[in-house]
């Protein structure tokens, strides 16, 4: 081959859509990443971070007793059923709550105080983050999803002085 000799490499328009989509692909990828570091950071600045599992029905908190303040919980549902996270003060055990005829924690009880809660049901595999203002005492965690509590996803939390 001569100096004066080029090779054309031809790109059909196959492989230019192919290479169109991956650098598309990795953009929403990035931005995805970016958003959901930036959410989280958000959500959760300044706040201890507690993770929390639901599987089918069974609560697991990363940890039982905080220290008072701001309480980031990172709530995910890794059961194949919907759940919710719902936080009372209370002074009664997680087991004993007020309940209604269906079985289901009757939430405006004059012995329950409604701090936190995921707003509705968690999805299957769906993660849910909320923040909460909790002073020094004893707390209830429940799912209050028809049946759910009854069948065991309660637990106690203690918030311990700063």
């Amino acid at each position: 081959m001569t100096n004066d000799e080029h090779t054309t490499i031809r790109i059909g328009p196959t492989v230019v859509a192919a290479l169109a989509i991956l650098a598309a692909s990795l953009i929403v990828l990035g931005v995805g990443w970016l958003a959901r570091r930036h959410a989280n950071l958000s959500v959760f600045n300044g706040a201890e971070k507690i993770e929390v599992h639901e599987s089918s029905f069974h609560i697991d908190l990363a940890e039982t007793t905080v220290k008072a303040g701001k309480v980031g919980f990172n709530v995910h549902n890794d059961a194949s059923i919907a759940h919710e996270f719902v936080i009372f003060k209370t002074d009664l055990a997680a087991d004993l709550l007020p309940l209604g005829k269906d079985g289901d924690v009757v939430e405006d009880a004059p012995q329950l105080s409604d701090v936190a809660d995921t707003g509705s049901a968690i999805d299957p595999g769906a993660t849910r983050a909320l923040v909460a203002n909790l002073k020094p005492g004893h707390y209830a965690v429940v799912c209050n999803l028809s049946g759910h509590y009854s069948l065991g996803m309660h637990l106690s939390l203690t918030v311990t002085a700063p």
